[in-house]
């Protein structure tokens, strides 16, 4: 496994803990379908999350939130209406939401954010 994805890796079981110690329940993670992908699913109280994870190890190519571009929105939300679909959630009020991870050696930033983008319907 390549430096990157170790880090990647990390950086989801880092994020599921935090998302764990916040009071979420995790229900599916690395949900992936030809098009697309979501890093991790949880329930927050009534409504579903779905989760991108970024992580780095530098802010020099800025925050790994800003890594989230409109192409990786449209997988997410393909991936996102076919789980929903799936198991036929499609009634639940559900929400993207971006964790970004920053590890700097020994210290680790997460950098929450809520309702980061709404899909087209």
């Amino acid at each position: 496994m390549n430096r990157n994805k170790e880090l990647g890796v990390w950086g989801e079981e880092k994020a599921r803990a935090f998302l764990e110690d916040h009071g979420l329940t995790i229900l599916d993670q690395g949900y992936s379908i030809g098009e697309g992908e979501v890093d991790l699913i949880a329930r927050d109280g009534s409504c579903i999350v779905f989760f991108e994870v970024k992580t780095r190890r530098s802010d020099y190519f800025g925050h790994p939130v800003e890594a989230v571009t409109n192409t990786k929105q449209v997988r997410l939300a393909k991936a996102a209406d076919h789980f929903l679909y799936k198991h036929k959630l499609e009634e639940e009020f559900a929400r993207f939401d971006v964790l970004g991870i920053l590890k700097q050696g020994k210290k680790t930033d997460i950098l929450w954010i809520k309702d980061a983008f709404v899909r087209d319907e």
